[in-house]
C-alpha cells in the first residue's frame, strides 16, 4: 500500500526546491522515472534513500513518512540527518552524522602521514 502523505511530500517538497524530477534522481543515483514513481506512490524509497531524501529536503525520515512537509515553514519541521551504519559480525549499529561519514571517507582516502596526525590529534591508538 502506497504512503500517500510521503508521496504528496516529495512532490510538494521538490516543486518547492525548485528541482526536477531528474534534478532529484541524478542526487540519488536513479532515473527520472524511479523518481515518478515515489512521487505518484507507484513505489517507495528504500530506507537509504529516505535518509538522502531527508538531506536534501531538510527534514527528518520521520516527517516525510506522517507530516505534511513545508520547504516554506523549515522551522516546522524538526532535521535529523543520520546515517544507520550496519557492523560486521555485531548485532549493533551506529548513527553517524553526514560529517562524521565525511570525516571516515576522507580518512580512509589520506596517506599514512595524515591518517598518523589523524591519529595523534585525536589521541587514538590502536589495539
Amino acid at each position: 500500500m502506497a504512503n500517500i502523505q510521503l508521496a504528496d511530500n516529495l512532490r510538494r517538497l521538490r516543486k518547492q526546491y525548485n528541482y526536477t524530477q531528474a534534478q532529484i534522481g541524478k542526487k540519488l543515483h536513479i532515473t527520472h522515472q524511479a523518481y515518478s514513481n515515489y512521487e505518484t506512490g507507484v513505489r517507495e524509497p528504500n530506507l537509504q534513500l529516505l535518509a538522502e531524501l531527508s538531506w536534501i529536503y531538510h527534514t527528518s525520515v520521520d516527517s516525510l513518512i506522517t507530516q505534511y512537509c513545508n520547504a516554506k515553514n523549515p522551522s516546522s519541521v524538526e532535521v535529523k540527518n543520520y546515517f544507520c551504519i550496519k557492523i560486521e559480525n555485531s548485532e549493533n549499529d551506529i548513527l553517524l552524522t553526514k560529517n562524521e561519514v565525511n570525516f571516515l571517507l576522507k580518512y580512509r582516502s589520506a596517506g599514512e602521514a595524515e591518517r598518523k596526525l589523524a591519529h595523534e590529534a585525536l589521541n587514538f591508538t590502536e589495539r
